[in-house]
């Protein structure tokens, strides 16, 4: 390995916590990494901080890269959610709040432009004149850009949740009771305005659009446990920096990896990831040896 290799291993995590960030999927933000690497690369120059170049670069190929991403969302079949990250998830920023579950949803209701100044400047502290270039934007722009971007965030947040150990139980209690077919049990779970979000991408059976409502919701999840297949294996893991996540095997697959976010006691949001090109890396959690 070349001294330029090991350089860029050891800005790798770095670039990687910015596009996932950005990119809301730890699959694009690989092959985002892998173009910073081709084009580190290929310049010659000696760069006194390699750091910032190649925070820069990964920032520029970031932003051709969400504009498309963008774009491909407007065509998904269904509803589109980030891809969840098993744990430990990789982030030398120490800022795991910013690549939470429930906070990268939140991210994709930002315009592109608004999404590439809000990581930029609160996840990698970047000036306003360095985002202003990177943008081809004012100073000026890029603060009226932020402070919205802040604003929605903020209106999006859940206000108070429980820890991880807490959530878990609760999650627990709301698939077992969905495994049961008992809605009355669900309904008292949920938020009076809970969302529950399905993810198919046109691969796997998935709700089409937001599912609103704990009557609608109990309704669903009561349905969903009836068809569970008869080989269905469950594992409880943790996912985006300590959140826990129900994820489900069956016919030598994963099939679903369900999470929620909290408003309080109560869950506010369902979300069920089944596009199978976001859960194959959480195929090693069941082995042959695993127990059910």
């Amino acid at each position: 390995m070349t001294a330029r290799d090991r350089v860029f291993q050891q800005h790798r995590p770095l670039i990687l916590s910015l596009a996932y960030r950005m990119l809301g999927s730890w699959t694009d933000a690989e092959d985002a990494a892998q173009e910073v690497w081709l084009r580190w690369r290929s310049t010659q120059d000696t760069i006194a901080s390699p750091r910032a170049y190649l925070s820069t670069i990964a920032a520029r190929v970031c932003l051709d890269l969400i504009k498309s991403a963008y774009r491909r969302r407007e065509k998904y079949p269904g509803p589109w959610l980030p891809e969840p990250v098993a744990d430990p998830v990789p982030d030398p920023l120490e800022r795991t709040e910013q690549i939470s579950y429930a906070f990268l949803v939140l991210l994709e209701t930002l315009t592109p432009a608004e999404r590439a100044v809000f990581v930029l400047r609160e996840a990698f502290d970047a000036g306003y004149p360095e985002i202003a270039r990177l943008l081809d934007l004012s100073e000026a722009n890029c603060r009226q850009i932020l402070k919205r971007a802040r604003d929605r965030l903020a209106a999006g947040r859940a206000r108070f949740a429980p820890d991880t150990a807490r959530c878990t139980t609760l999650m627990q209690a709301f698939f077992q009771a969905s495994a049961e077919g008992d809605t009355a049990a669900i309904e008292r779970m949920l938020h009076e305005d809970a969302v529950f979000t399905g993810d198919g991408g046109g691969k796997a059976p998935a709700a089409m659009r937001p599912v609103m409502g704990p009557e609608r919701i109990a309704k669903l999840m009561a349905g969903l446990g009836r068809l569970a297949p008869a080989d269905l294996r469950v594992k409880w893991i943790t996912v985006n920096g300590g959140a826990p996540a129900m994820v489900a095997w069956s016919g030598g697959a994963v099939i679903t990896l369900g999470l929620c976010e909290f408003e309080g006691d109560r869950i506010r949001r369902v979300f069920f990831i089944r596009n199978p090109d976001k859960l194959e890396r959480f195929r090693a959690i069941f082995d042959a040896s695993s127990d059910s």
